[in-house]
């Protein structure tokens, strides 16, 4: 069995990138190793500037010395079908920082396991956050389990990772969550168990399997879609996406809200179906929790390539069909947007193969496209004003964040490009929208 991928409704000039993306080599590593430090520092998380999406922290040695095996590293960015030893993967957090360690008062004693940072953000946490989590079951029971957060942060779990850890077996009140510097005895630093468009290993797989099987609730409905309707996040930045809902439960699919479902209830929807739909994004990284070979209709909303997805694509060995259905008028972050769902020809075509639905007869759908663009606009306008003062896209076609300009328009590249300042992209956008 090996991951497939249907790309019948991806827009012409993506095709090829991502039959590149699910074709590529992703190592697997037969032994993770650790590194023991003695007598060293850790440092809670603080964002110092830019270059570091989570910010600089990690362990420090006995002297001082930043220890690499602490940072959270990606190749999360590039979709080159062979594996390239020769980029430098993005540092996500690390580096250190110069502190006086003379001034430490706290101190670990004993031996303690170094789980990396932790935030509240489900999907960080099952792609970076839990990589570690495998040596706990060979560490001494005794042990503490160290997470930092972020400097001076009073920190607790949401529900679904404090029941994911409930899950996997980890009593709670071994955790320790360091938010100053803080010297300790032993610390023993597990190596990932995963690395974005890197590597993957048995433990790391394992490890959602025992969680899965663990989970009492069991769903019979055979096509479930997880929508996005409720998400705070998503209601500022995503728009349009009543029409995926709607074609989705005219198209016989039971439609779930994440945010008011518990993790057993999610893995349980995910193990019973045959097939399970979503916008991409953290909801369908829970496919993590998936048998091998699970079918997954994945609704893109934007042209930035979700490496992250595609990783679990082929460690879950899914059956995957990937649907376009946005436009962007305009290039964006994908942690930032907006975004704009729309009818595409690639969406209607979807839903006519694959189920028989002609979305143009959706009572709801027009009017909520109407009113779409418009609010789409105005995000955009807040935004870009306070977030993109220089064009944030990439002209590098390795790259997952490339913007393709045939895609997207020969006037959006050219008036784009001239916009420089904060002014007249406020002014173009206004001129946009109709108010100036």
């Amino acid at each position: 069995m090996s991951n497939k991928i249907n790309t019948e409704y991806i827009y012409d000039c993506m095709k090829d990138r991502y039959e590149v993306l699910s074709s590529r080599k992703l190592r697997f590593k037969n032994r993770l190793k650790t590194v023991t430090v003695e007598h060293g520092y850790l440092l809670p998380v603080k964002k110092t500037d830019s270059k570091y999406l989570m910010g600089r922290g990690g362990v420090l040695d006995r002297d001082g010395k930043f220890v690499p095996a602490s940072g959270i590293y990606s190749r999360g960015n590039r979709i080159k079908t062979e594996y390239d030893s020769e980029t430098k993967p993005e540092v996500y957090m690390g580096a250190g920082y110069k502190t006086d360690l003379n001034a430490v008062m706290d101190e670990l004693k004993g031996e303690s396991v170094y789980l990396g940072f932790v935030h509240n953000h489900w999907g960080h946490f099952l792609i970076d956050f839990s990589t570690r989590l495998w040596y706990v079951s060979e560490a001494d029971s005794s042990a503490k389990l160290v997470f930092l957060v972020k400097q001076g942060q009073e920190f607790s779990f949401i529900p679904n990772i404090k029941r994911f850890l409930q899950l996997y077996g980890i009593d709670e009140r071994r955790i320790v969550f360091i938010n100053k510097v803080t010297s300790f005895e032993k610390l023993i630093i597990p190596e990932p168990s995963y690395r974005t468009n890197d590597y993957y290993s048995a433990e790391y797989l394992n490890m959602f399997d025992k969680i899965a099987s663990g989970v009492r609730f069991h769903s019979d409905h055979k096509k479930i879609y997880f929508s996005r309707g409720v998400f705070k996040k998503a209601n500022a930045t995503e728009f349009g996406g009543g029409l995926i809902d709607e074609a989705f439960e005219a198209a016989g699919f039971k439609k779930i809200y994440p945010e008011q479902c518990t993790l057993d209830e999610q893995i349980g929807y995910i193990r019973g179906a045959e097939v399970v739909a979503g916008v991409s994004g953290t909801v369908t990284h829970n496919m993590l929790f998936a048998k091998h070979g699970q079918k997954l209709n994945i609704i893109n909303k934007t042209y930035i390539m979700n490496t992250m997805q595609s990783d679990i694509n082929i460690m879950k060995q899914l059956d995957v069909t990937y649907v376009d259905a946005y436009s962007a008028y305009y290039p964006v972050s994908m942690g930032i947007g907006p975004f704009l769902f729309e009818k595409t020809k690639e969406l209607q075509k979807y839903f006519t193969n694959s189920y028989g639905l002609n979305i143009e007869n959706l009572p709801r759908e027009k009017a909520g496209l109407c009113n779409a663009f418009t609010q789409y606009m105005k995000a955009y306008e807040k935004l870009a004003v306070n977030n993109y003062l220089d064009p944030p896209f990439e002209k590098d076609p390795d790259s997952a964040h490339f913007y393709p300009y045939e895609l997207m328009g020969e006037a959006v590249k050219l008036h784009y490009i001239e916009l420089h300042g904060k002014l007249r992209r406020r002014n173009l956008i206004r001129r946009l929208l109709g108010r100036g």
